[in-house]
């Protein structure tokens, strides 16, 4: 009796250093990306479009697939189908933080040109503030007009729990969930091109500076008008047109319809 072999042949090995090697300069590349962003944007024409490239990480994650289906050629059917599905999902997700990371860079050049960018120091309002539990425990907030969610530093956490109510001590007295009512704001850097695009320095995929997270100062004004309309349309869906072959085959349907209950009507009389 002959029994099957799974140990890989020469050129199945080659192969797995080549799929592993992708995935690895992917992982890197993604690295270095994510390293660069360093802004997290606010507001930017292009908001809403990331649909596209949900598609081309889709097609990444099936292109890592069918690769390593190729890999493991001549092992165990269900060997080879649990390596491909375990390393398509590896490759679809390597893809969605290259193309976002990727994304963020181009978008900085893109929506953010020098030669008609302004930098200054804002304060943003917040609308809450938590603690994620898990393998990296970490402080975020929430911002109110203009939604983002940044990372915080521990003092800064700390400051936020030390200025909640009793009432809010009392109901959560591990304060893993702080809302602001109008008392919490952020200090930022901002960088502001013409009245588009509007991001946060020093944020991105890092925390904020320590001593971001103010108390609101008396007063604090809301985000500029253009800002909150321009956020308000790129947050709202988009209504496709209906077609006018849809709108006439529905008038004729519409048509039908009447002329069925009229002929009805007419029989019961």
């Amino acid at each position: 009796m002959t029994s099957e072999t799974q140990t890989p042949q020469p050129t199945n090995i080659k192969r797995m250093y080549y799929g592993l090697g992708t995935l690895a300069l992917m992982g890197v590349a993604a690295a270095i990306l994510g390293g660069m962003n360093t802004a997290t944007i606010l507001i930017s024409p292009h908001q809403g479009q990331d649909d596209p490239w949900m598609a081309v990480a889709g097609i990444g994650g099936l292109f890592a697939l069918g690769g390593f289906w190729w890999v493991f050629e001549g092992a165990s059917v269900w060997r080879r189908i649990g390596a491909s599905l375990a390393f398509g999902f590896v490759g679809f997700i390597v893809s969605i933080l290259l193309i976002a990371f990727g994304g963020d860079v181009i978008a900085s050049y893109r929506d953010f040109p020098s030669g008609q960018t302004i930098r200054y120091t804002g304060v943003l309002h917040l609308s809450r503030a938590y603690y994620s539990h898990g393998k990296s425990p970490h402080g975020h907030v929430q911002t109110a007009q203009l939604w983002a969610d940044f990372d915080v530093s521990d003092a800064d956490y700390d400051f936020l729990r030390a200025h909640r109510s009793p009432e809010e001590v009392s109901h959560d007295a591990k304060g893993d969930e702080i809302p602001s009512k109008g008392r919490f704001c952020i200090r930022v850097e901002l960088e502001q091109a013409g009245g588009h695009s509007l991001r946060v320095l020093h944020a991105g995929t890092r925390d904020l500076p320590d001593g971001s997270v103010i108390l609101c100062p008396p007063n604090t004004p809301d985000p500029p008008d253009q800002f909150m309309r321009a956020w308000t349309e790129a947050h709202t869906p988009k209504l496709r047109p209906v077609p006018p072959e849809f709108m006439a085959a529905y008038k004729r349907l519409n048509t039908v319809s009447d002329g069925l209950h009229a002929l009805d009507a007419a029989s019961q009389r």
